[in-house]
């Protein structure tokens, strides 16, 4: 069962309706990597090197893809089941959206082993269905409340509104998809860390008469503190929350109204899934997505959403809607604005044939090599 190969292969897909806005700018391609590890006993499975938000370059890149090749030489030979020793094998130079891929692969490679799905070898899922939300571009408030409607008739009422960190600009943009919003809707207005302190109380003070949760108003985690205990408005942290002592903090300041995971900011499903578990155990909030991904990404982080009760899972997201492209098929069935993972085995993905293309890098016994 040592691992015997690893394929890296381009995700290069268009973003749909041009591109997508938020505070770090204007994205119309995602441009991850794909993994694919092989075990000599035939077994493989999948991770996904997704880009940190507003940060480059992107995985594809040939520096992103050379530090791919130099950290993952030293996994070939390792046994696949031995997940923490393949991730301390990755070294300490390895970005934390590699481990990511990596952790996920393995877990993916493990499910399929075993027949099981992920979510059951995180402990079970919580409830058939979870709430999935819509993210909303950066545009004008017309447009935005236009794709909020969108998405409603797609039965989902969750949504995240992104904003640029102008607070004359987001007021009328919050004001707009909040005044559209209808019973038992919920909104969340996400800066992506694009305020300071002072910009992002001008927005709440503005908005006192609107019910709208605050999603990473700024970057840094002291900045959101500070905002949260003066805001009238629920502040949800995201990015600032890079490793599981972020989430100790954060419980206990006691003040937050939700907490994000994203398991390429935290190196992985297995950091993940020990932060989802002591969100739970306090009662905070949580909110699970990825970096922006395809399929691979977009089903990790799921998985790790399926163990949160119904009451502290504020939403999901399919991410693969956003992106004109797919490799894969399977995935959660979507029911009226709620995701059912099913019970198939690891993420729940099979290849479409033919979807991969030629390997943009190879790791085996022979070395790295460019495919």
């Amino acid at each position: 069962m040592r691992l015997v190969s690893i394929h890296a292969h381009a995700i290069d897909f268009e973003f749909l309706s041009g591109g997508f806005s938020a505070s770090y700018g204007r994205r119309s391609r995602l441009a991850n990597v794909l993994l694919v590890l092989g075990a000599a006993d035939g077994a493989s499975g999948f991770g996904e090197v997704c880009q940190f938000s507003g940060v480059t370059p992107a995985p594809l890149e040939p520096v992103e893809l050379a530090r791919i090749a130099d950290c993952c030489q030293g996994l070939i030979g390792l046994d696949s089941r031995e997940i923490g020793v393949a991730l301390g094998a990755l070294g300490a130079n390895a970005p934390d959206n590699l481990r990511c891929a990596i952790d996920t692969a393995l877990w993916d490679m493990m499910g399929r082993r075993t027949g099981q799905p992920v979510f059951r070898l995180f402990g079970g899922r919580a409830a058939e269905r979870m709430a999935a939300y819509a993210s909303l571009s950066s545009e004008t408030p017309e447009a935005m409340v236009r794709a909020a409607e969108v998405a409603r008739q797609r039965g989902i009422n969750r949504f995240q509104m992104k904003i640029e960190g102008n607070p004359d600009l987001d007021i009328p943009r919050i004001r707009a998809v909040a005044g559209s919003m209808r019973e038992g809707e919920r909104a969340l207005a996400d800066a992506n860390g694009g305020l300071d302190p002072e910009g992002a109380m001008v927005i709440s003070k503005a908005l006192d008469d609107i019910d709208v949760l605050l999603e990473e108003p700024c970057r840094t985690f002291e900045e959101n503190l500070e905002v949260a205990r003066r805001s009238g408005h629920g502040v949800v942290l995201d990015q600032c929350l890079s490793s599981p002592m972020m989430y100790v903090r954060a419980l206990g300041a006691g003040v937050f109204a939700g907490a994000g995971i994203k398991p390429s900011n935290l190196g992985g499903l297995t950091p993940a899934r020990t932060v989802r578990d002591l969100c739970i155990a306090a009662g905070l909030p949580m909110k699970i997505d990825d970096s922006w991904a395809a399929d691979v990404g977009t089903l990790g982080s799921m998985h790790v959403a399926a163990g949160v009760p119904a009451d502290l899972l504020i939403a999901t997201v399919d991410m693969r809607g956003y992106f004109d492209g797919a490799m894969f098929s399977g995935g959660p069935r979507d029911g009226g604005g709620e995701l059912d993972l099913g019970d198939a085995p690891g993420l729940g993905l099979t290849p479409l044939p033919n979807s991969f293309g030629a390997p943009v890098l190879v790791v085996d016994d022979a070395g790295a090599r460019p495919g």
